[in-house]
Formats: structure tokens, C-alpha cells, sequence
């Protein structure tokens, strides 16, 4: 199948067909169809609208659907995102989110599309309709300069490594503040609170430095970094002090009630011997603010492994699918991605 001028198109009709996909442009909107084909296209905004009403079953925002969709649009993750949408006759049946973002893979610049919220409403689901519109986004975008999909799965792996996603590494670990005894804790350095607006540069720098020269990482500039405070911003920040007044690491947490959970975390240099420091700092720092758990995404790690008992993640699971035949996705590549970090979870 070969599609010519993706970038031109208002739309593209995905029908199912016995041997694959087939895909027709058309310039106008098809409103009426026997055979109820999808019509796969860049969402407008009334069609956002109607997707964002359309996940209330799944991922509601507010007990009420009007609340729901109030608080919804106006996220900072919903106005960051592009909208694809498949419709039936004029209607909204699945959409997705797709989140620009830069990726540095082995030193190359990459474009990426992390894939959020795909969804399909209730009156048409088990029609392939959902792997219809991932199939015309990845195009659509690759089209536009993106090389790289990048999408948590939450479902079995299967449905997406059969359109050429693999997963990649994806660990965590959980564990109780008590479980540490009070003479460990009393040895664990002191993290400071830091007010992430005011640190930001020297926040921006200390992750730049520590993540430039990883098999892959994510590249965050001013106005992402930007995103992501307005995204969480209640979150807390503990510093690792270092010498000369700069810190020597960070750790990000969000408090779920009496749970600390890492949402970032980094070190100078992506150096292993600050792991312990940190992530020992980090659990004195959870006990004395009245944390019962700590936990989240975590890097496996030799240092990590010897504070905090890790596992295999069942939600969430990271996965690559070059858009463009001269990425390659090798192994090095997919270990790496231990060290993703959830505050760039889409």
C-alpha cells in the first residue's frame, strides 16, 4: 500500500478489508456509508471536544460528564496534545492523543509521537477501529518530519507488537518506610525542598548534562520543562546537596495521600555513585514527611538494586516503533529505557 501527499490530505477512509487495510483519499468527509467505513483525519476542534466527552467512561476527570468535560479540555495535557479522530457518518468513534516530543538517540535528534488516550466509544468498539486510526497517525505524522512512535501500554503487549511496537525495559519498585531502620536513615544524607521555578536553570542544566550521552533519552527544552511543573504542580522537589552551592541530583515526588511517589529524578553526570545518596536521601526525607510508601519507575541499576527490590511493571509498559527505515531499535536502546522517568509518560 503506498499513499502519496499524506501531508495534503483532509482525510483518508480506513476500510477493513480481507487481506489487510485498504486506504482511499478522499477530499470530502464521507456522511454516508453502507458499509460504515472510518474516516481517519486531524481532529477539529469540535471533534476534540467530542472526544474528550467521549473517554468520560474510562478516564473521567469529575462524577459529572459536564464537569468531566470542563475540566478536561483545559488540562495541560490536553492542550499540549493533537487530536486524531475516526469517525462513522459524522461521528466521533475512536480518537488518540499524540504528543510531539524530542528525542536524542545516540546523539541523533528525533522527532517522536507518544501516543495517549486511544479510545473508542462504547456503540463501536471490537471493529479494528482504534488500530485503523494508530495506523493513520503514525503516517500522517511520519509524513510530517516524526521518526519515532513511542506509546505506555496498559493492555497485552500482543495487540501493539503486532503493529511493530516492541517493548522495552520497564521496572519499578515499592516499598515501606518503616521497613528502614532508624540507624540506616539517620546515615542517609539530608535532601533540601526546592522551589523547581526558582532552581529551573540550574534543574535544566543538571539533566541535560546527565542525559545527553544515554543510548536515548528525552530532550526537554524551556517550554517542556515549563509543561511539566504546570502538569503536576503540586509535586514536590528534594535536591542532593553537592559542592559549590550546586546540587548533585534531584528527586521529583507526588504524593498520592500518604504514598511519595518519583515522578523524576536525575544525577550529576548520570553518575551511579550518587544513586544510593539520592534515592537513601529521598526515603528520610518520605519518612520524616509522613510517608508510609515510596515508590514508582525506577532505573535497574547495580546501586538501585541494592536499596529497593524491583519488578517488571504491568501498566505502563514502554514501547518504540521507528516510523522511518533508518531508525534502528536495537538492544542497547531498549534497556536504556529503564531510566525513563513517569513525568514524561503521556
Amino acid at each position: 500500500m503506498q499513499v502519496h501527499n499524506w501531508g495534503d490530505l483532509a482525510h483518508v477512509v480506513c476500510r477493513p478489508v480481507a487481506f489487510g487495510i485498504q486506504f482511499k483519499q478522499e477530499r470530502k468527509r464521507v456522511t454516508s456509508q453502507l458499509d460504515r467505513r472510518l474516516d481517519c483525519h486531524p481532529a477539529s476542534p469540535e471533534e476534540t471536544l467530542a472526544a474528550h466527552r467521549n473517554v468520560f467512561d474510562v478516564w473521567p476527570c469529575a462524577p459529572d460528564i459536564e464537569d468531566h468535560l470542563r475540566i478536561r479540555k483545559d488540562l495541560p495535557k490536553s492542550l499540549r496534545a493533537d487530536y486524531f479522530v475516526g469517525t462513522v457518518e459524522g461521528v466521533v468513534a475512536t480518537s488518540l492523543q499524540s504528543f510531539t516530543t524530542n528525542f536524542q538517540i545516540h546523539g541523533r535528534p528525533v522527532k517522536a509521537m507518544q501516543i495517549g488516550s486511544v479510545h473508542t466509544h462504547a456503540d463501536f468498539r471490537k471493529q479494528g477501529y482504534a488500530e485503523l486510526l494508530i495506523d493513520f497517525a503514525e503516517k500522517y505524522q511520519a509524513a510530517h518530519g516524526f521518526e519515532l512512535s513511542v506509546l505506555y501500554c496498559d493492555i497485552a503487549l500482543a495487540y501493539y507488537e503486532k503493529m511493530g511496537y516492541v517493548k522495552a525495559a520497564s521496572k519499578m519498585g515499592w516499598f515501606k518506610t518503616a521497613e528502614w531502620s532508624a540507624d540506616r536513615l539517620a546515615e542517609a544524607p539530608e535532601l533540601v525542598e526546592i522551589d523547581p521555578r526558582d532552581q529551573l536553570t540550574a534543574l535544566m542544566k543538571l539533566h541535560e548534562g546527565a542525559t545527553a550521552t544515554r543510548p536515548i533519552s528525552v530532550v526537554r527544552d524551556s517550554a517542556y520543562w515549563d509543561y511539566t511543573l504546570r502538569k503536576f504542580p503540586n509535586d514536590l522537589f528534594w535536591a542532593l546537596p553537592g559542592t559549590s552551592g550546586m546540587f548533585d541530583g534531584f528527586v521529583r515526588i507526588g504524593k498520592r495521600d500518604d504514598r511519595a511517589e518519583i515522578v523524576d529524578w536525575i544525577v550529576a553526570e548520570d553518575r551511579d555513585d550518587l544513586l544510593a545518596p539520592l534515592f537513601t536521601g529521598m526515603v528520610k526525607r518520605a519518612e520524616a514527611s509522613g510517608f508510609s510508601e515510596v515508590g514508582g519507575w525506577l532505573p535497574d541499576r547495580e546501586p538501585v538494586r541494592r536499596l529497593i527490590e524491583l519488578s517488571d511493571r504491568q501498566k505502563q509498559i514502554t514501547m518504540f516503533k521507528p516510523l522511518v527505515e533508518d531508525l534502528v531499535i536495537d538492544n542497547e536502546l531498549l534497556i536504556a529505557a529503564n531510566d525513563f522517568v513517569l513525568i514524561d509518560h503521556v
